[in-house]
């Protein structure tokens, strides 16, 4: 089975989000209070934020590069470094 390009950057992207999340969890970023899902990532108003929130975003070709990024903000992601990786 062939993994064809598109693939590999959702893969990879997804893998990224997980491993920001984990680094990312003393920042604020994940829940503080014990989840069902304890690495879940949150926003600074405790919503939930998913692979596929921020996957339809990034994969939106309608949207330009600004657009993605305040989209990605208005989500609730907050770490400029993530975000700029999400968007490679």
């Amino acid at each position: 089975m062939r993994i064809d390009r598109q693939q590999s950057r959702v893969a990879g992207r997804v893998l990224t989000v997980a491993l920001g999340a984990l680094v990312l969890g003393g920042c604020g970023v994940l829940a503080q209070e014990r989840t069902l899902f304890p690495h879940e990532v949150v926003g600074p108003e405790g919503q939930r934020i998913t692979v596929t929130q921020i996957e339809a975003i990034i994969d939106d070709d309608d949207l330009t590069s600004d657009q993605q990024e305040t989209a990605l903000r208005e989500l609730g992601l907050e770490d400029e470094r993530l975000i700029a990786i999400l968007l490679r």
